[in-house]
């Protein structure tokens, strides 16, 4: 081998080997304690494999040949680029070791790394044994790919096998087709009054519920989405492993699935081993995507740590106006209604009303923060006016989603099918937003019981063939009883047992959950079952605060924006409001330029509004002599944070923007500009 080749052959085993501890190793660590990653992607064992190839060898590779390339011009340039190269790894892989050994941030994170870089490469320079050193550690990556391929919980993806039962076109009218939509992250509370009712805030799922059955007593059987879901799915409650038809192969499609034709898209299970829609697009270019996002979290300077699954987003598409979107699969999902199709199993699992918060009711899209609130890994920051404001966005989302429920009843409507199915509503579990506690419990804190409701709750509303009826029961319902309770209605008995009852049948008066939670920074577990009291869950739910917490204002079309306590005010005229003396304290808002000269000429429009004051107060935003917002502030370092979501309708393209102190809330509110 000659000498060029030599050294050609260490500067690649140099650049595997740096990238390999900066880039690789983190992303194959998170992505490998992710199997839903590659799960909702609809990844198959060739895009798993690829993938590991791709964050291990890509980089690198190009790298080197483009070095190869260069070195054919100039030998100096190739070599102060390859200097380079290597200082950027050093600098990465210092930003990583750095905040988790020593917590640092920011400009003090940016300082230590390019110290550590800058003394990484003079070592390199000027030290033999340092490049030695590192051409050695070109093994290191190739041990990454083997704990990924091996050792990882990814690893059981490329192992496991199953097929759904053989499905055929049943005969015409030997059973009713059924429906089971999926939401995510969507507690009970959301959508109830104060009087225990569904809120007319939602009317479709309120018009809904009048001819079927709402068991407003219904749980969760866990916290986390790959064993929520699959416990839906299977009457039982969740195991440890994967949420895939292997580890869970006695479920709704294997059951029904020699009855009625399957329909069926999932989101981040794979119960469904044959006939199912893809969840996304191509896996591999959507896994590269998701690394790219998660590897820039990794070495960002602020660390923002989440896993991947948290940038699950659905799809939307514009229609009508510009600002308008739509669920893309939703939208597939009532493609699959056919006026004369045989019996069939229609099921989605769709990622709404779920985090990120970016919708309005209208289905319009609006400009919002990267965080959804401020907490700490799970928990809420203590100050209740941000977990406040995560509620009311949370509930704006839940809107468009009554739109969808709204949609799916219409489209059953017109294909002559909604009074001849069985049709069910519900969510794999809830959220909470109490200040100070956390959202789901997925930290290793233990979780009070005050919030278990909240958490674990989720709205079950299911019509029978025929039902005209409404019927509200507060019986002990479980997750696990929604199977049995489908089966029982398209008169299937279930050829294996199931830890689930009829819904309305079960006679204890106990509620069970296992709990995913994790220590901090380690891998995520299941935890063993509990137990809670039913009736003392639905009493905290019927009184909780998050039940009923907008303004009085049962029936106005601002109601969803009108936080408690603040006088109901978005929507009126300021001419019609009291006003009072002028007062001269600094506000900023961070939209107002935007609300003047183009609010609705972009993909979003800022209806989430917020800004800095220098006091305490209440602030109403009025836009063209309406109020459009009204917020109550914060403490934020030396000053005061106010937030609030405005209504689509009352932004314009270029508004008059005026800003006022409120006072005498909230019997007697009055406006004071702010000059």
């Amino acid at each position: 081998m000659t000498t060029a080749a030599r050294w050609r052959g260490r500067q690649f085993l140099e650049l595997f080997a740096a990238s390999g501890f900066a880039v690789a190793q983190p992303i194959l660590s998170v992505f490998g304690k992710s199997p839903d990653s590659f799960i909702f992607r609809r990844a198959d064992r060739t895009d798993i494999v690829a993938f590991a190839l791709l964050v291990a060898f890509a980089i690198p590779v190009v790298l080197w040949l483009l070095e190869c390339v260069i070195a054919r011009l100039s030998a100096r340039t190739a070599r102060v680029l390859h200097l380079v190269a290597l200082t950027v790894f050093a600098g990465l892989l210092a930003i990583q070791v750095a905040a988790r050994t020593f917590g640092a941030r920011g400009v003090v994170l940016l300082v230590v790394a390019a110290l550590v870089a800058g003394a990484c490469i003079v070592a390199f320079v000027r030290f033999a044994a340092v490049r030695s050193f590192i051409s050695l550690l070109a093994v290191a990556p190739v041990l990454f790919l083997l704990m990924f391929f091996v050792a990882s919980p990814t690893a059981d993806l490329l192992t496991s096998a199953a097929t759904t039962a053989a499905n055929r076109d049943p005969a015409r009218g030997s059973s009713p087709s059924v429906v089971l939509v999926i939401f995510d992250e969507w507690p009970t509370s959301s959508v109830m009054d104060s009087a225990g009712a569904i809120s007319s805030a939602f009317p479709h799922l309120r018009d809904l519920a009048a001819t079927a059955t709402w068991y407003r007593n219904s749980s969760s059987v866990s916290n986390a989405t790959p064993y929520a879901v699959p416990a839906i799915l299977t009457g039982s409650l969740p195991h440890a492993g994967l949420p895939t038809a292997a580890n869970y192969p006695h479920n709704l499609f294997n059951a029904f699935g020699k009855k009625l034709r399957l329909d069926v898209s999932e989101s981040v299970t794979s119960l469904c081993a044959a006939g199912c829609r893809s969840s996304s697009g191509p896996a591999l270019a959507s896994l590269v995507t998701d690394a790219r996002d998660t590897f820039g979290r990794v070495v960002s300077l602020d660390q923002t740590r989440r896993a991947p699954t948290t940038s699950f987003v659905e799809t939307v598409t514009k229609f009508g106006d510009a600002l308008g979107r739509r669920s893309v699969r939703f939208d597939q999902f009532l493609d699959g209604f056919r006026a004369d199709e045989v019996p069939t199993l229609h099921v989605l699992h769709i990622l709404l009303p779920h985090v990120p918060y970016r919708f309005l009711p209208s289905g319009v899209e609006y400009t919002a923060p990267p965080l959804d609130g401020v907490r700490s890994g799970d928990n809420w920051d203590t100050n209740p006016i941000q977990a406040e404001s995560a509620h009311q966005r949370l509930l704006l989302q839940t809107g468009f989603v009554d739109r969808l429920i709204g949609d799916l009843t219409d489209r059953l409507r017109a294909t002559g099918q909604f009074d001849s199915s069985v049709v069910a509503i519900t969510a794999d579990h809830g959220i909470a937003f109490r200040p100070g506690h956390g959202s789901r419990g997925l930290s290793a804190d233990p979780i009070p019981a005050i919030d278990l409701p909240e958490m674990l709750d989720a709205p079950l509303i299911i019509k029978a063939p025929g039902q005209t009826q409404g019927v509200v029961s507060d019986a002990n319902v479980m997750s696990i009883d929604v199977l049995p309770t489908l089966a029982d209605l398209v008169k299937s008995r279930l050829p294996w047992p199931v830890e689930g009852t009829i819904a309305g049948q079960r006679t204890s008066k106990t509620k069970l959950f296992a709990r995913e939670s994790a220590e901090a920074g380690g891998a995520a577990i299941l935890s063993p079952v509990r137990s809670y009291d039913s009736d003392a869950s639905l009493h905290t739910l019927l009184t909780d605060d998050n039940v009923d917490s907008l303004t009085h204002d049962r029936t106005g079309r601002y109601r969803l924006f009108n936080p408690a306590g603040l006088g109901g005010l978005v929507g009126r005229r300021v001419s019609s409001i009291p006003s009072g003396a002028s007062t001269s304290f600094r506000v900023t808002l961070d939209q107002a330029h935007v609300l003047r000269t183009g609010a609705r000429s972009g993909a979003t429009i800022p209806a989430m509004l917020y800004g800095l004051s220098d006091k305490p107060a209440v602030i109403a935003i009025a836009l063209n002599g309406r109020v459009a917002a009204t917020a109550p502030s914060a403490p934020l370092g030396t000053r005061w944070l106010f937030t609030a979501i405005a209504p689509d309708s009352l932004i314009r393209d270029r508004n008059v923007v005026r800003l006022y102190e409120v006072t005498g809330l909230p019997g007697n509110p009055v406006l004071h500009p702010i000059r």
